[in-house]
C-alpha cells in the first residue's frame, strides 16, 4: 500500500521525493496533516534542492516527528535518539544519506526518477516503526 501511495505521489502527481514520502506516510499513518503544511517539506527534495541530505529521508524523519515528538524534541522523552538511530539505520542500509551519492545509484531517466530510493526508504521507515513501537 505504501508504495501505491508513494508512487501515486510521486509519479501521478509530480511531487518531490521529500512530499511523495511525508504524503504517503500521512495517509498510510493516519497521521491527518493538514494539506497546507506540505509545502514545508517541498525544499528538501532532491537532497534539500542541493544534493545534501536525501529528501525521502527528510520526509520519513517529519513523519517521525508526527507521531512521536510532543512538540518539541528536546523534550520528548527518547525522540532524538530515535531520530538519529533512524538516521544511522538509513545510513547503514542506503550507503549515505546524501542525495548526491544515492541519485547515481537510483536515479533513472525513464520517468521514474528516484522513484526505487522512495520506496527503499519507505521500507526502512516501516522496519524501524515497527521495531520501536515493541
Amino acid at each position: 500500500m505504501l508504495n501505491e501511495l508513494i508512487k501515486k505521489n510521486y509519479l501521478d502527481e509530480n511531487c518531490n521525493c521529500a512530499e511523495s514520502m511525508l504524503k504517503a506516510l500521512d495517509e498510510a499513518c493516519g497521521l491527518a496533516i493538514p494539506a497546507e503544511s506540505f509545502k514545508l517539506i517541498s525544499g528538501f527534495g532532491g537532497g534539500m534542492c542541493a544534493g545534501y541530505t536525501c529528501g525521502a529521508l527528510a520526509g520519513a524523519q517529519a513523519a517521525l516527528g508526527k507521531m512521536f515528538s510532543n512538540g518539541k524534541a528536546h523534550e520528548t522523552e527518547g525522540f532524538m535518539d530515535m531520530c538519529g538511530a533512524f538516521v544511522n539505520r538509513f545510513a547503514e542500509e542506503m550507503g549515505s544519506i546524501n542525495c548526491s551519492e544515492l541519485k547515481p545509484q537510483y536515479f533513472k531517466e525513464d520517468g521514474t526518477r528516484c522513484i526505487e530510493c522512495v520506496y527503499k526508504t519507505a521500507a526502512i521507515f516501516e522496519d524501524f516503526v515497527k521495531e520501536y513501537k515493541k
